[in-house]
């Protein structure tokens, strides 16, 4: 969203101030990532597509995208980024996809789902042709994630409720369809406008990224407020939690990307963005945050630690989703060319 007021947002800048020695990679006898030595591999999907999210299976080994396409497109970067030697999964929306979620432990199941035919598929990628079970949502739903222990999702419709999605109880009958079945839970609500949620690592609280600006903490299964925190002037667009569990990182319209600490929730450190903030993530070991910017053909990298800008990968256009591999410096990208060319691309850097 680029209105006149986020603009206006993005011109605020803060001073950086220089990194304290003993936080440097050297001083912590830390390698650095050689990330300047890699050049992006952008991939066009087609003339009309655009790709609104990308996910990580939970070994690495695939990734999956989603968009325009109407189907999952399952990606092995590491061995091959060639278009046509991708595997896609058909038969289970109708209407393009707009998320995708890889399971927490098992890599060949995920799930997608289109707000457009109100459909959550749960697939199994080594049956590419038709989904193990379809569920029909009753609200458009924006995002869906599983629950860190893979048993669960939670899905975020477009009217700001949250609904657990669990597996059906097989009622005693041994049946694959019966054990395979999906169903949404009550509603919860009352939390305000939302833009996004993320699990904590645990999966017994869960951060909501508010259109108040407001990062507001939730304990589980009660999903009774804890904390509630004024993170950005505006909306506040994204929020990403640390591998190692330090910090929290807020991205929101002001153009500020705020490191906060998880111990007493104050902000450690200031990422001066040129551009509201989209989408926020840490890679695996949480030495280094990727930005995903508006109305910016690229991507950001910070060092988490310094808060120093250690690139910013070129991309074909402004970046709709980013996704870290979940054990290496690699980064999957995806958008599409922007308003003047709706041509959707993947890109990976890092390979």
């Amino acid at each position: 969203m680029s209105t006149a007021r986020s603009k206006d947002l993005a011109r605020i800048r803060l001073p950086t101030p220089p990194p304290n020695p003993w936080q440097s990679f050297a001083a912590r006898l830390l390698t650095p990532w050689a990330a300047t030595s890699f050049k992006p591999v952008a991939v066009k999907t087609g003339s009309r597509d655009y790709v609104s999210c990308v996910s990580w299976s939970a070994d690495g080994k695939r990734m999956a995208s989603v968009g325009y396409e109407r189907s999952v497109r399952i990606w092995n970067p590491e061995r091959t980024t060639d278009l046509h030697l991708t595997t896609t999964l058909t038969g289970g929306h109708e209407s393009p996809v707009h998320h995708v979620s890889w399971h927490p432990t098992d890599p060949f199941i995920l799930a997608s789902l289109s707000k457009s035919d109100k459909a959550l598929s749960i697939w199994d990628v080594r049956q590419p042709t038709k989904p193990q079970h379809t569920l029909h949502t009753p609200k458009e739903f924006l995002m869906i994630e599983w629950h860190p222990s893979g048993q669960s999702l939670l899905a975020l419709s477009s009217d700001d409720g949250l609904y657990q999605i669990t597996r059906k109880p097989a009622d005693g009958v041994a049946n694959k369809e019966a054990e395979a079945a999906w169903e949404v839970g009550p509603r919860q609500d009352g939390h305000g406008q939302l833009n996004s949620f993320t699990w904590a690592h645990t999966g017994t609280h869960l951060l909501l990224a508010k259109v108040s600006g407001t990062l507001e903490i939730l304990a589980l299964p009660s999903f009774a407020s804890r904390i509630k925190i004024a993170a950005h002037v505006g909306s506040c667009y994204t929020a990403a939690l640390d591998p190692r569990g330090f910090y929290c990182a807020t991205g929101g319209a002001d153009a500020i990307l705020n490191l906060w600490d998880t111990k007493e929730w104050i902000v450690r450190r200031v990422f001066d963005a040129d551009m509201p903030v989209r989408e926020v993530v840490f890679s695996h070991d949480g030495e280094y945050i990727a930005a995903a910017l508006d109305d910016i053909p690229g991507v950001d990298i910070f060092e988490t630690e310094t808060g120093l800008r250690t690139l910013r990968i070129s991309t074909p256009g402004p970046a709709a989703t980013i996704a870290w591999h979940p054990s290496k410096w690699i980064l999957a990208i995806g958008g599409d060319g922007g308003a003047s060319a709706r041509q959707g691309w993947c890109c990976f850097f890092g390979l």
